[in-house]
């Protein structure tokens, strides 16, 4: 081979591989970038922090839906304007809806849905006050009892109602945790379409537990659903229309190692100590603009500082895995500052992924910080 010819074979490959590698790292350590905020201005009747809230949307409105359990109310905060738009008191004359319930989703003003913990469903229509009511208890599903931390998601063109919790009357045994989690209810029907997913082997244990949430985060994109289990660094992805297992991605955090079980109806204040130093995979959220989750990461913590005080179980150091839906791979990791933010209110919108901070601004009631992550931008 001559010198030209061998010129040229190696400039071809050397443009090939070039055109070949992505524009960013996979596992970068990535930047956050506080791109923006919103504030939402004091108002004696909104609470600082949401347990059960939704995100809002539409062609003019960025918003978050929370129940205020101090007014009994639904609250429609407008994130852009940074003020209340409206509040539903659901213990007014016409409605009657008792607070109790596990989670809601708000499809529109006339299609408002509680689940209970006893699994009764209902709909309230905003406008006339009229109730349409779904019982789940039946012969099949037996007498349900409570669950915390269950999520309700409609799905309108199915007509469909989604929930993550085992429907099965006895909790936390081994034939809980081999129950499916997600239910899939027909209100058309009136019916339970669908069952599946369950608990990884992790949770099998008869002596052994992980009392850090024991239903998972759930995601649904393009007719799948993805569970995220908090001890757990995997996410498994199921096949809504026939209820498969298809894949399990391997979604972990460079902070976690394996998350260790401990004793189960053990010592209670060993149980404390755990949920406070002990890491924790918390939640996964859906960034359609970027075509990839977030999976928030709960990093382990010593029980005390370095002034021996007690470290608070959510104050502590946390980051986010980013993974690539196109390409099923992780993007990067990034750390976010220890205190600064109050994670478990944390949302994506078309602006970006928003969490709330714990000391916000002055004068507002609630300050949420707008982040890009700076791997991300590079393809955007």
């Amino acid at each position: 081979m001559n010198k030209r010819v061998f010129r040229l074979f190696l400039l071809l490959f050397t443009l090939t591989f070039s055109c070949n590698q992505p524009k960013y790292k996979i596992n970068d350590i990535m930047v956050p970038l506080v791109v923006g905020q919103y504030h939402v201005q004091s108002d004696s009747t909104l609470l600082k922090y949401y347990s059960i809230f939704q995100v809002y949307t539409t062609s003019n409105l960025t918003g978050i839906i929370g129940f205020n359990h101090t007014t009994r109310s639904l609250d429609f905060i407008n994130l852009k304007s940074g003020s209340k738009e409206n509040s539903i008191r659901l213990d007014q004359a016409g409605y009657n809806i008792t607070p109790e319930f596990g989670d809601f989703f708000y499809y529109n003003f006339d299609s408002i849905f509680f689940c209970y913990d006893e699994y009764k469903l209902i709909c309230l229509n905003g406008s006339t006050g009229i109730i349409t009511s779904y019982n789940l208890n039946n012969e099949i599903l037996g007498r349900v009892q409570p669950v915390m931390g269950f999520k309700l998601e409609y799905i309108p063109h199915e007509r469909i109602l989604q929930f993550n919790a085992p429907f099965y009357k006895e909790l936390f045994n081994r034939v809980y945790y081999k129950t499916p989690i997600i239910g899939e209810f027909d209100i058309s029907k009136n019916v339970m379409t669908r069952r599946y997913g369950f608990h990884p082997s992790i949770y099998h244990s008869k002596k052994m537990e992980f009392p850090i949430m024991s239903l998972p985060s759930k995601m649904n994109c393009d007719g799948k659903c993805y569970l995220s289990f908090g001890p757990d660094p995997y996410v498994y992805v199921y096949e809504r229309s026939s209820g498969k297992l298809i894949n399990k991605v391997l979604c972990k955090s460079d902070h976690v190692e394996v998350v260790k079980p401990i004793k189960r109806n053990g010592d209670f204040q060993i149980g404390l100590d755990y949920l406070s130093t002990t890491p924790l995979y918390y939640k996964i959220l859906l960034d359609k603009n970027n075509n990839c989750f977030y999976r928030i990461v709960k990093m382990p913590q010593d029980l005390y500082d370095d002034k021996g005080r007690l470290n608070q179980r959510w104050t502590g150091p946390w980051s986010i895995v980013i993974w690539d839906l196109s390409r099923n791979v992780i993007i990067g990791e990034a750390e976010l500052e220890a205190g600064k933010y109050n994670y478990r209110f944390s949302f994506v919108t078309d602006d970006g992924f928003c969490v709330a901070k714990s000391t916000p601004e002055t004068g507002d009631l609630m300050t949420f910080d707008i982040i890009k992550f700076s791997t991300l931008q590079t393809r955007l």
